[in-house]
């Protein structure tokens, strides 16, 4: 009979491991703050794919710091193309428009 009877090979199991890993959706969390930090400064595409993947990772469980870091960047990244870059661009078209016209 074997030393330890719980276990087939007579060695014993190991104890469960608590707290340790990474929580489930992580990498797509880091993946959508990621581009929602880019959506700041590179267009208002990489804040729908944060917010994509935001939502993705909170499906899978994760509700940590990095998830609502991503909601918010990507959040301010549309705001700001939104807000201001886009009707920048449409002023500076309507200008040029007027320019080439001759109005």
């Amino acid at each position: 009979m074997s030393q330890f009877p719980n276990s087939p090979s007579g060695f014993p199991t190991p104890p469960p491991t608590f707290g340790h890993g990474t929580p489930p959706g992580d990498g797509k969390a880091t993946l959508a703050m990621v581009m929602g930090i880019l959506s700041i400064f590179f267009g208002p595409l990489f804040g729908i794919l944060g917010l994509v993947f935001a939502g993705q990772a909170k499906k899978e469980g994760n509700a940590g710091g990095k998830l609502t870091a991503a909601y918010v960047c990507s959040c301010v990244g549309l705001s700001v193309w939104v807000l201001f870059v886009m009707p920048f661009m449409a002023c500076v078209g309507c200008a040029v428009f007027i320019d080439i016209a001759g109005w």
